[in-house]
């Protein structure tokens, strides 16, 4: 059983051999992939500027940015953890802008 320094270093290894090229061009394939939902976002925003949740829509840009990054770092569970995370933000913000007491409750929380 490999110690969690060793497992850190093979893993900086790991990371420090890939193609980067490779890294580079699957990160602007998932780059071009979110801007319809950079334009959800932003069309959400200007649609509802009041609302109590757009702090949701912030989760789901920095959901989309680290699923990005674990893309270009190759890491596939992580990636579709991040992905489905955009997924639930999204799903609990188109509630919870019409919902305000329900979100203040989230937010007591």
């Amino acid at each position: 059983m490999l110690s969690l320094e060793e497992q850190r270093n093979s893993l900086i290894e790991s990371i420090s051999k890939k193609d980067e090229s490779l890294s580079i061009s699957r990160m602007e394939g998932a780059t071009k992939a979110c801007k319809e939902l950079l334009l959800w976002i932003d069309y959400l925003k200007s649609l509802f500027p009041e609302s109590h949740a757009l702090e949701l829509l912030e989760g789901v840009r920095a959901s989309m940015i680290e699923s990005v990054a674990y893309i270009g770092l190759g890491f596939g569970r992580a990636t579709i953890g991040a992905i489905r995370t955009q997924i639930d933000l999204m799903l609990g913000f188109t509630y919870f802008y019409d919902h305000p007491r329900e979100w203040d409750m989230v937010k007591i929380l």
